[in-house]
């Protein structure tokens, strides 16, 4: 591998990508190194004759600027839609019922009338910050919430049982993200994002169309298991990998964590102690097919389940339409084995415990098509990380031609990823400018 490219990048989630494709755009000569045999990351799309099912990233929201501007530059359309997705909520001492949206919580038996007002009082609250948020001021105006974690706030806000059984499992199922390593900091700007643009947008041929295209326009090699960075000088490194060694006067790891970790502490980098300091929420999102001849109730609604129920299962959603088959797609929060028999029969038996029984025979009678485990690294969304600058914070002790993106730079959402990646681009573009 004798070519000497300005920017080596690790990883091709949309982090990678986004950082390759400025970088390309910029004149820079780059290349993208993905371990798996596709790219995207996070964003992966289930396509079967009869439907797209996403088990990733699953929707642009209005406001993902960045991400809407990566889908025109790729000559692509997002189509609008209103976000009308029921979520039901499981409860052992209560009946199914609806907790989204907001208002058909009225009527709901999910919760009781004493929790119902106090979830009132809440989503109040926290409408009234987000509408407060002005964006010359969002950081400013987010360090007076960057100050506890969704868990303590929630209970104080909502009550402990409408915490229980709408923000959290809501907050769980959404953004596989756990309240009790999540700032605050970052509920009032979803909010406001929400209410200024309730439109959702998807991509027609899926989200996986969009790592596609932009894989179209940057250099990349699949298959590629990078072991190690070795620094020579701040102005030349060298990648190890399983293909061979690649030479570049910059590197951007855009991997997961849990592969940064590894792959930064692997040759002669030093790691700083911040970057080891990792703990992870994993969540496996499976996807069952089966045939299906009466309505199983449930169809075409996301079930979330009660943090006060201990199941590993976090969520399930019935795709379920006229005489074709029917999908359930479950989520699930455990690290233990990922074969496929295995997760189907404990489906199988939570089903059958949460009372769902036709759900439950249609799961046994069918097979899993499709399998992922999604590891999100969880300090990121410690308290104070919204408003400290975590650039500085992860890349402190790194050579200066070494830059991170993804998990250590935003939450891990579709616009979050993108984000990263631009501000990575634009570190790498100031380090190859002061070398000329």
């Amino acid at each position: 591998m004798n070519t000497m490219y300005d920017c080596i990048i690790i990883g091709g989630g949309m982090a990678g990508l986004t950082c390759a494709a400025h970088l390309t755009d910029s004149g820079l000569h780059v290349k993208v190194l993905e371990k798996n045999d596709r790219l995207g990351g996070r964003i992966r799309s289930f396509y079967d004759e009869y439907v797209t099912i996403e088990t990733g990233a699953s929707f642009l929201a209005g406001f993902y600027e960045t991400a809407h501007k990566l889908v025109k530059d790729c000559g692509m359309d997002a189509s609008s839609q209103k976000d009308s997705q029921e979520t039901w909520l499981y409860r052992p001492t209560k009946p199914l019922g609806p907790i989204w949206p907001l208002s058909a919580l009225k009527a709901s038996p999910s919760l009781s009338r004493a929790g119902k007002l106090r979830a009132l009082r809440g989503v109040v609250s926290m409408l009234f910050d987000a509408k407060r948020l002005t964006t010359p001021a969002i950081t400013r105006e987010l360090k007076r919430f960057d100050n506890e974690t969704v868990v303590t706030w929630g209970e104080k806000a909502f009550g402990k049982e409408a915490y229980q059984n709408v923000l959290e499992p809501m907050v769980r199922a959404l953004f596989f993200w756990d309240c009790a390593h999540t700032s605050r900091g970052l509920v009032p700007p979803i909010i406001k994002g929400v209410m200024e643009d309730r439109h959702f947008y998807r991509l027609p041929s899926g989200m996986s169309s969009l790592p596609s295209a932009i894989g179209d326009k940057v250099p990349h090699v699949l298959n590629t298991q990078v072991d190690a960075v070795r620094a020579e000088s701040h102005h030349l490194y060298r990648v190890d990998t399983s293909q061979g060694t690649f030479s570049a006067k910059s590197v951007v790891v855009a991997s997961p964590a849990q592969d940064a970790i590894r792959i930064l502490t692997g040759g002669s980098l030093h790691c700083s102690k911040s970057l080891r300091a990792i703990d992870y929420s994993s969540v496996t999102v499976g996807i069952i097919k089966t045939s299906v001849s009466d309505d199983l109730g449930v169809g075409n609604r996301t079930i979330v389940i009660s943090s006060e129920y201990v199941t590993p299962l976090v969520a399930i959603k019935v795709i379920q339409t006229k005489s074709k088959p029917a999908y359930i797609r479950f989520y699930w929060r455990a690290q233990g084995s990922l074969e496929r028999q295995h997760l189907q029969r404990e489906l199988v038996n939570q089903l059958t415990r949460m009372n769902l029984p036709s759900v439950a025979d249609a799961a046994r009678r069918g097979e899993v098509v499709d399998v992922v485990r999604w590891d999100t690294a969880i300090p990121v969304f410690d308290v104070g990380s919204v408003t400290r600058t975590t650039a500085a914070r992860f890349e402190d002790g790194l050579p200066p031609g070494v830059f991170l993106a993804g998990d250590y730079m935003k939450a891990p959402h579709l616009e979050g990823a993108a984000v990263s990646g631009v501000q990575a681009a634009a570190r790498v573009l100031a380090h190859i400018s002061d070398r000329t």
